[in-house]
């Protein structure tokens, strides 16, 4: 069974839902040779939620963003990295379900799983969890671009990790 380290944000003791810090938390496991879910949890501020207590709908791409970028870094590169030697990963479409919401105060799990259906372009999955329950499912088709944001190939980093 894979293990990999990832980051969890946690309220400092006292702090109510106030500033946050990073901690370490395993979360992902390997199901076998073909599907490895990258889960990450975050816990929902007063600023991510609208008037009535709920998760802004616009505010689910950011903690899916944060899902693919731990992703990317659990590959042993940061996205800052990929970025200095020409690899730009791009949003090329998305299609998104919201299921149920989430609330203040809330803990969501963002599970990710990669595929390459080509070349050129990735696929995650994505699903935001609340204690079990999907609540939002994603499909984001990311291109791998160069300095010139033209198609290039992912590197073998990504070919490596694929999960479909």
């Amino acid at each position: 069974m894979l293990r990999l380290s990832i980051y969890r944000l946690v309220a400092p003791k006292g702090r109510g839902l106030g500033y946050g810090i990073l901690r370490p938390r395993i979360l992902a496991t390997d199901r076998g040779a073909d599907a490895m879910d990258h889960r990450v949890s975050y816990k929902v501020y007063y600023e991510d939620t609208d008037s009535l207590g709920v998760v802004y709908y616009a505010n689910y791409l950011k903690y899916l963003e944060r899902g693919r970028t731990e992703f990317v870094d659990q590959l042993g590169r940061p996205i800052r990295e990929w970025n200095a030697d020409g690899y730009y990963f791009v949003v090329y479409a998305l299609t998104i379900r919201y299921r149920r919401p989430a609330e203040l105060g809330d803990t969501i799990t963002v599970v990710t799983t990669f595929s390459l259906p080509s070349a050129f372009r990735g696929l995650f999955r994505q699903r935001i969890e609340r204690d079990g329950d999907v609540i939002v499912e994603a499909d984001v088709e990311v291109v791998c671009l160069d300095r010139r944001r033209e198609l290039r190939e992912y590197p073998e980093a990504f070919q490596s990790a694929r999960s479909h």
